[in-house]
C-alpha cells in the first residue's frame, strides 16, 4: 500500500525463505543450549571477597553523601579486606 516495493519483497524474503538457522540466532535461545548467562558481582569484577554492592547499599542508605561514586564502595571494600 503505502510502502515502496522493495520493502515488502524484504519482508516476505524474510518470512518465506529458510532463514530458521539466522532468525534462531537472533531470538537468542539456539545454538546449543547455552544457557542463561550467569550474572558476575561487583566483587567479583573487582577481585574482591568482601561484598561491593552491600557496602555500596549501606553507604547509599546511611545518607554519608548525596551523591556516591560508582568506584567509592569498590575502594572501600578493598580497604576493608
Amino acid at each position: 500500500s503505502g510502502f515502496p516495493q522493495t520493502l515488502n519483497l524484504t519482508y516476505y524474503v524474510i518470512f518465506t525463505s529458510k532463514t530458521t538457522s539466522s532468525l534462531a540466532i537472533m531470538s537468542g535461545k539456539g545454538k546449543g543450549g547455552r544457557g542463561e548467562k550467569k550474572s558476575t558481582t561487583s566483587s567479583a569484577k573487582a577481585g574482591l571477597q568482601f561484598p561491593v554492592g552491600r557496602i555500596g547499599r549501606y553507604l547509599r542508605q546511611g545518607k554519608y553523601a548525596t551523591r556516591m561514586g560508582a568506584g567509592a564502595p569498590v575502594y572501600l571494600a578493598a580497604v576493608l579486606e
